[in-house]
């Protein structure tokens, strides 16, 4: 049984729809914004937000409420979830995916085929290294290492200024 809110149109429960969908009206979706000097817009592949001094690819997914930072780079085939922040100046690599609302500090590297699971946090000047994997409310500190192809189990926190080795696996 459906229900409604003054919020949410009753045609709206259990339906995915985004404001501009077909069938949808009445609601003014911004394009773009302006924060601090500098101006964000819609990424035509996934509608997240993108400053104009990123460099994001154009293979790159960026969900809809993904925010990517001031000057950031963002690689071929990168996915960004649903809610997830890309700091700015960060580095995501080719290939590379970083989950729903996940953090990746500003100034961090995330390597080529690496994997940020869902609510992970990579800090400020951290590198995670190529086709490595930083596990689902993982922590990486504060310009922490984790080498290629290294692992950091669900929940597990790597201290500030820790290095994890490359192959190595971290678990909680």
């Amino acid at each position: 049984m459906k229900s409604s809110s003054p919020l949410v149109p009753a045609d709206w429960i259990g339906a995915r729809r985004w404001p501009g969908d077909a069938g949808v009206t009445g609601i003014d979706m911004a394009d773009a914004y302006k924060l601090g000097g500098v101006e964000y817009r819609r990424h035509p592949n996934g509608g997240g937000w993108v400053p104009d001094n990123a460099s994001v690819s154009p293979s790159a997914f960026v969900a809809f409420a993904a925010t990517v930072g001031d000057g950031a780079s963002i690689g071929e085939g990168v996915a960004v979830g649903n809610g997830a922040k890309v700091g700015d100046g960060a580095t995501v690599g080719n290939g590379a995916t970083v989950g729903d609302w996940a953090r990746v500090g500003d100034w961090a590297r995330v390597g080529d085929g690496a994997k940020v699971g869902n609510w992970a946090t990579v800090g400020y000047w951290a590198k995670v290294g190529d086709s490595a994997t930083v596990g689902d409310s993982a922590t990486v500190g504060y310009q922490a290492a984790v080498g290629n192809k290294a692992t950091v189990g669900e929940g597990t926190t790597v201290g500030n200024w820790a290095k994890v080795g490359d192959g190595a696996t971290v678990a909680y």
